[in-house]
């Protein structure tokens, strides 16, 4: 396990994972707990759109060592897979 004292974060949103400096993603985290939630519902003119109360997004923050951020910028990112 690598040294937790870090300038990093990882933050999931949904399944995706990305690393951001730790103060950015405190900063993005505090942004999304004060979001509203937006809907849609119907077609054409009867559409209509909905704003209001406060839905848990599916986000998550964590730490990630100095150590790991530069493996894995040496290492790239992860090849595509063949199809």
């Amino acid at each position: 396990m690598g040294d937790l004292n870090t300038e990093y974060s990882t933050v999931t949103i949904h399944t995706d994972v990305f690393v951001l400096e730790k103060k950015d993603a405190d900063t993005l985290m505090g942004i999304l707990r004060r979001a509203e939630h937006y809907e849609e519902s119907g077609w054409g003119d009867s559409k209509m759109y909905y704003i209001g109360g406060y839905a848990t997004p599916d986000v998550k923050q964590g730490l990630i060592s100095e150590a790991t951020v530069l493996r894995g910028k040496l290492a790239g990112p992860k090849p595509a897979k063949e199809s």
